[in-house]
């Protein structure tokens, strides 16, 4: 890393690009393009912005790769949220995107990019916890603070003294999901499947293990898979061979879209019951019909009728002209959450990134009882989400809503 930096010169900091070589500048111009199309020139500069100065933040997301699918509605929840902040004219946020790719690797070259080369005052990601617990560790000896929205692995926050994690962690969500579950489908026998090749879902099966336990609930036959595979005819015959009443499944959004339309494709029938990686728009836009009865847990749903939910999907909705996910709303909140501890840092933007880095920091350990699209949040003394209201969805119609009536 330091052979590849070696030389360059350092940005200023307002943000100007004239100190860098041609091609340099070139490639942060085009990168921060991404959030300024969308953010767009205010007619009403802010305070910072008046002299060209804003906080810069580092957005780690997936732009081409197989998670991707993941990273655009990321991407777009952030650049929303930065929008309407940016819109209050108080002080400019400059998002600065690198895409992470959908490896270890990918994350930690990003990491890279965005504290040595783009000096960001905080980052906002990766997508995956695999990538978080690679990358992170560089943002903490930088002394960067990290706000995760999609990590629900166990342990992120331990990571160091600067990560946080605003996205409710599979483990507190599972034992709400199992005992639904259990309440409305009788369940006691079930087969798990999961991927043994992803941090997250390994985590999720875990948790899904020690609650299927607890509850009573036998587990006819633990089978795994790893991520990238397209055939998943063996490990489901033998699920179905196993009877059960129920499939558990802890997967990433494209396995389980096929893990899905290949078992109605064999016949099987049961219902689905999934982690977190599964609570996804892709997974019903591949499964389809398939993914009808799947249930899943969830962080947010769509008819959440607070005002905070309402603005959030009524804006994802014009711009994109889709409807929002549970990824978008939780890269909205975290966005909030980052807004908001850099006012309450009172930070003008001109300050050492040192300063900005440490203050912000400070300033997220502050965030308590704070609105946004999943409700009433706060971040606990472990750089933990405490999120009150969490749901449990099923798909019904080609749709996820709460799982709140009979079966």
């Amino acid at each position: 890393m330091s052979g590849r930096n070696a030389g360059r010169p350092r940005r200023k900091p307002s943000g100007s690009l004239v100190s860098l070589p041609k091609t340099q500048a070139v490639g942060v111009m085009r990168r921060r393009l991404w959030g300024i199309l969308l953010i767009a020139a205010l007619a009403v500069p802010a305070t910072g912005a008046a002299q060209g100065q804003g906080i810069r933040v580092g957005l780690a997301v997936a732009i081409k790769s197989d998670i991707a699918l993941y990273g655009d509605p990321i991407r777009n929840g952030f650049l929303i949220a930065f929008r309407q902040f940016n819109e209050r004219r108080l002080i400019l946020i400059d998002p600065i995107i690198e895409d992470t790719g959908g490896s270890r690797d990918g994350a930690i070259d990003a990491f890279q990019k965005l504290i040595r080369r783009d000096e960001v005052a905080v980052i906002l990601g990766p997508v995956l916890s695999s990538q978080a617990f690679a990358a992170d560790p560089l943002a903490v000896q930088a002394g960067v603070p990290v706000v995760a929205v999609s990590n629900p692995a166990k342990g992120i926050p331990e990571i160091g003294p600067t990560v946080f994690r605003i996205s409710a962690p599979e483990a507190a969500q599972i034992p709400k999901e199992i005992a639904t579950a259990k309440k409305v489908l009788h369940l006691e026998r079930v087969v798990v499947l999961y991927d043994n090749a992803d941090d997250s879902t390994v985590s999720g099966y875990r948790a899904f293990a020690d609650e299927l336990e607890k509850n009573g609930i036998q587990v006819a036959d633990t089978i795994t898979f790893a991520r990238g595979g397209s055939d998943f005819s063996e490990p489901l015959a033998r699920a179905k061979a196993a009877a059960p009443q129920a499939i558990i499944v802890s997967a990433l959004a494209r396995e389980g879209a096929l893990l899905l339309t290949q078992a109605r494709g064999l016949g099987i029938s049961v219902p689905f019951i999934g982690g977190y990686g599964l609570n996804d728009a892709s997974v019903l836009a591949g499964a389809g019909a398939a993914a009808e009865g799947l249930i899943v847990g969830a962080a947010w749903v769509p008819s959440a009728p607070s005002v905070m939910n309402v603005k959030f999907y009524n804006a994802y909705k014009d711009t994109y002209k889709r409807e929002p996910n549970q990824l978008a709303a939780q890269a909205y909140a975290g966005a909030q959450v980052v807004a908001e501890a850099i006012r309450r840092a009172s930070l003008a933007g001109g300050e050492s990134i040192r300063t900005q880095r440490t203050r912000i920091t400070e300033a997220l350990k502050t965030i308590k009882n704070f609105q946004t699209p999943l409700g009433r949040i706060s971040i606990t003394s472990a750089r933990d989400v405490d999120q009150p209201r969490t749901y449990v969805a099923v798909v019904r119609g080609g749709r996820f809503v709460e799982l709140n009536a009979p079966w």
